[in-house]
């Protein structure tokens, strides 16, 4: 009975032992499958939407796989009522979404939050920085010190705004989903070291970059420079000696008389060995007559006028040519073709269909292709614009002035012209990691589209600026279709089919499959006992039995 009663004890300690490691098997089984599932290497996806709207593209993939610093991107936004804010609730409902897909897919490198709007002086310090007039709809993306905003309208999507008049009311709708390229580009701006030196020429009567009150002064330029990530500097061959060697983008801004010395063919030579640069003559014709800048726009195969552009605009009462400034030199760009051409400087105003308003213009156009490249004329004004030659007084004078018309289109005279060429001089080649050369102009009608004065039709300068200098982010992520459904919407019948489907077909089914499964292990489980077997005779009974008894 104590054997027995060990061997119990045994049994059941076994048994014991069998259970503990059986269910530390299973947590550390499922604790594994976890941290599995949390391995970016290893997770499985399957997006279902109808868009795509759950999955990352490849170059955004490829972004965070390589990202090294820590981002924050912040919601800003303050719900409205209203038809537009309706729209515009969706939009960053989706934005939301896709910014907590980037967090998820980052490795823990991207941070998620919220701009705290009640926060008084908070929210002030934060227009301050990111130079905003009003509220605005978007996304906050920060890393260390720098910052970049996305804009709800224009960065995140494009928005048609509908006609607003109760008469032809026309809802706003949505164009584009964009935002999933707006946060890549949000996040290069602030993670990649893109600080550059862009270096105005002096010692000819260009104007200075420390004013911000003088109206033909560029300190607001400067500024909104320097917060593109620009550094900025001037030159002066004649005190400063050559031009600097990390100079990406040399910017010349309404010289009124020659430079000194050698300046001009030093220009010349760096230029034409790939160099980028900005020129905005002086919009006055007797300070661009005297300075070296058609010399420069003529070496470029490109073309300036002395006089301006102007404009007659006819009192709608009278039909009568308006005079003034604001009458005759002031240009309405409308964002549609032939008056504005595609090009990444005029991108957002296409995509916005935003108008760009620009004043006190040249004429400039194209002398001559390059060899190996592309000029292209970008801006034009509205057909029946004429280049009013010196003394500017903005009248047609047919005798000694022309109507530059665009042929088989209403545009008139251009007023922005760009081009990108190879060298025009014989420079090395590029060895190792270098990058091939390339020369990058941007030729403006006048400096006024860069004064102090002119904020508000300096629009074009950022895109313009950065484009020279090739700031533009080379990635590729198509737009979401902003409405791609399975079901339609309205579609009564089929929202019947699919409500009966969720309902009863699909429970139906669940619960006949229940019962089918139930029968079948019901019946496997029925088992047939075999009869008892009769009890074996002991050893030596047999023999017994068998063996006959004496009478």
């Amino acid at each position: 009975m104590r054997r027995n009663g060990r061997i119990g004890r045994v049994s059941r300690l076994g048994t014991a032992l069998n259970v503990a490691v059986t269910v530390a098997l299973a947590v550390a089984a499922v604790v594994l499958v976890n941290w599995l599932s949390a391995r970016p290497g290893v997770r499985q996806r399957i997006d279902l939407t109808a868009a795509g709207q759950n999955t990352l593209s490849t170059a955004s993939l490829g972004l965070l796989s390589r990202l090294e610093d820590d981002v924050r991107i912040e919601l800003l936004y303050r719900d409205e009522q209203g038809p537009a804010m309706d729209l515009e609730r969706s939009v960053m409902q989706r934005s939301a979404e896709l910014v907590e897909l980037f967090q998820s897919e980052s490795n823990g490198r991207i941070e998620v939050g919220q701009v705290d709007t009640n926060d008084v002086e908070g929210w002030k310090e934060t227009q301050r920085r990111l130079k905003l007039r009003g509220f605005e709809n978007g996304f906050l993306v920060t890393s260390g010190e720098r910052v970049a905003f996305l804009r709800l309208t224009g960065d995140l999507a494009q928005i048609n705004p509908g006609t607003p008049s109760p008469a032809g009311y026309v809802p706003p709708t949505l164009a584009a989903f964009t935002a999933e390229a707006a946060i890549v580009e949000g996040i290069l701006d602030v993670t990649q070291d893109s600080s550059l030196r862009a270096v105005f020429t002096s010692g000819a009567g260009e104007p200075g970059l420390d004013d911000v009150e003088g109206e033909r002064e560029l300190g607001q330029l400067a500024d909104a420079l320097r917060a593109e990530g620009f550094e900025l500097d001037t030159w002066n061959s004649a005190l400063d000696g050559p031009l600097p060697d990390d100079t990406a983008l040399l910017v010349v801004v309404a010289p009124k008389g020659p430079w000194p010395g050698e300046m001009y063919q030093s220009i010349v030579d760096w230029v034409g060995r790939g160099g980028r640069i900005v020129v905005a003559p002086a919009f006055d014709p007797d300070d661009l007559r005297a300075s070296d800048v058609p010399d420069l726009v003529d070496f470029l195969g490109l073309t300036v006028s002395e006089g301006r552009v102007c404009a007659a605009v006819l009192d709608p009462r009278t039909n009568v040519p308006l005079d003034g400034i604001e009458a005759n030199e002031v240009h309405d760009v409308p964002p549609v073709p032939p008056y504005m051409a595609s090009h990444p400087i005029t991108a957002p105003f296409l995509e916005t269909k935003q108008a760009l308003r620009l004043a006190f213009m040249h004429e400039v156009g194209i002398r001559v292709q390059p060899p190996a490249g592309f000029a292209q004329r970008l801006l034009f004004t509205r057909g029946g614009a004429w280049v009013d030659e010196p003394p500017i007084d903005r009248t047609f004078d047919p005798q000694i002035e022309r109507a530059t018309r665009v042929p088989n289109t209403d545009a008139g005279p251009c007023i922005l012209t760009v081009l990108r060429s190879t060298p025009m001089v014989d420079v090395p080649e590029p060895a190792g990691l270098e990058e091939e050369p390339e020369v990058r102009a941007v030729l403006f009608g006048s400096d006024a589209v860069l004064w102090n004065r002119s904020a508000r039709f300096g629009a074009v300068v950022s895109p313009a600026f950065n484009w020279a200098v090739e700031r533009e982010h080379r990635i590729s992520v198509s737009p979401r279709n902003p409405d791609l459904r399975f079901m339609p919407r309205g579609d009564a019948e089929a929202l019947g089919t699919v409500t009966r489907f969720a309902q009863l077909w699909m429970p139906g089914a669940l619960v006949a499959l229940g019962v089918l499964v139930w029968i079948v292990r019901a019946r496997g489980s029925r088992r047939r006992v075999p009869a008892p077997l009769a009890a074996a005779p002991r050893p030596g009974t047999e023999s017994a039995a068998a063996a006959p008894t004496d009478a």
